[in-house]
């Protein structure tokens, strides 16, 4: 579906959100839950190759990182870009695919901390230990020096065969380690851009050389 039909579909599902053609961005009304709603802009300039940047611009959402937003740029903060590159290239294919399956989930959540004090769903932490977290989530392992391998092998093409042994240590073959998890792990690892890969595992080399 071409991005004008995607925003198209976008404007019939949620009636309070406008389409600047100039500007291409979509901005508004959006409702999470009955009466709650944010006031929102999404640019869609990058969309589908990397998540639409967005800000809520009435500030409800102060502008600290541990509320989830770019203290730089003010835009929110969604999640790490390895599981951004996963989602885009599995789950993730229109702009209501984004709207629905990302950010309502994240507002609901920060909806949820303003009258609990603390976010419903786990979050990573900020900066590199953040980027840790979420490669140990996306390969199923907990061992840094294990994942900085297998990101270092995969950015210079030595890639896992379904019969080559786990990138665990188990001994098991990659098809059969904990009964396949693994392989659907190694395959979502796979969606993860070069470019990210190579940038995250910089950070953590600095990170664990300290």
């Amino acid at each position: 579906m071409g991005i004008e039909n995607q925003v198209k579909e976008v404007l019939n599902l949620f009636k309070d959100l406008v389409f600047f053609e100039e500007e291409k961005k979509i901005g508004g009304k959006i409702y999470v839950l009955n009466d709650d709603y944010y006031e929102i802009e999404i640019q869609i300039q990058d969309f589908p190759s990397s998540f639409p940047i967005v800000k809520e611009t009435l500030t409800r959402i102060p502008v600290k990182a541990d509320r989830h937003v770019y203290i730089d740029t003010g835009s929110l903060c969604f999640t790490t870009k390895a599981i951004a590159d996963i989602l885009l290239k599995s789950k993730i294919k229109t702009l209501k695919d984004f709207i629905v399956n990302v950010l309502i989930p994240y507002l609901r959540n920060n909806s949820y901390y303003e009258i609990h004090g603390k976010y419903f769903e786990n979050e990573y932490s900020h900066g590199v230990l953040g980027i840790i977290e979420s490669y140990k989530d996306i390969l199923k392992i907990n061992g840094e020096y294990s994942i900085a391998k297998i990101m270092l092998d995969r950015i210079e093409n030595r890639n896992i065969k379904f019969k080559d042994n786990c990138y665990c240590g188990s001994n098991f073959t990659l098809k059969k380690c904990s009964n396949g998890k693994h392989d659907k792990a190694y395959r979502e690892f796979k969606f993860i851009n070069k470019e990210t890969l190579t940038r995250d595992l910089m950070q953590m080399i600095e990170f664990l050389k300290k």
